[in-house]
């Protein structure tokens, strides 16, 4: 009985913290992004009606997709959006490293050391698919220092194809680990770290 309570204890803190840590990391991104917030939907609008503001972004569909869906329920789509992905990608984070250390400081840790990095790292320009391009990130990271092979990264493959460039890269690991399975080429680097490192 007492270690339910515990454990709903925990539960209940970590939510709490995620959320707290999220709400701040959301203001300090309005703060940064409030006043140009109609260039960047311009950006993730221009995709999906084929006039993107760069040729690079013409592969981008997924997330200016989920924030048209957003569209049809809030008038602010871009900011339910980005608020929606803070909370998960702590969300992740904190169960990744939670998960693999089994360490409660570890997982707090590293929350709020994210956190801080990626207020003061923002960029000027912030679109959508840089926040799915995060999960895609973090997610292959995981996959790779849990050494989980090669199924995870095929799922990111999938989601960056209609996401960002990241796929290329992608297809590189592919390639690396077809060569090592295959032995026609001897690569003395462990699979985990070629992923990580690309």
């Amino acid at each position: 009985m007492k270690s339910k309570i515990e454990h709903f204890k925990f539960l209940f803190i970590s939510v709490l913290v995620i959320l707290m840590v999220s709400y701040g990391q959301y203001i300090s991104w309005k703060l940064t992004h409030q006043d140009h917030i109609g260039d960047l939907m311009a950006a993730s609008d221009g995709v999906l009606n084929g006039t993107p503001h760069w040729r690079a972004f013409q592969n981008r569909l997924l997330a200016p997709t989920l924030v048209w869906l957003l569209s049809t329920f809030h008038h602010h789509p871009f900011m339910i959006f980005v608020g929606i992905s803070l909370v998960g990608l702590n969300f992740c984070l904190f169960y990744m490293v939670k998960n693999h250390t089994k360490n409660n400081g570890y997982a707090f840790l590293s929350l709020i050391l994210v956190s801080i990095f990626w207020v003061f790292l923002q960029d000027f320009w912030s679109y959508p698919w840089d926040f799915l391009e995060a999960f895609c990130l973090l997610f292959l990271a995981y996959s790779a220092i849990i050494e989980s092979g090669i199924s995870p990264v095929l799922i990111v493959f999938m989601v960056s194809l209609f996401n960002r460039e990241s796929s290329v890269f992608l297809a590189c690991i592919f390639s690396f680990v077809a060569y090592q399975l295959l032995g026609t080429v001897n690569i003395c680097v462990e699979k985990q770290y070629i992923m990580v490192y690309l």
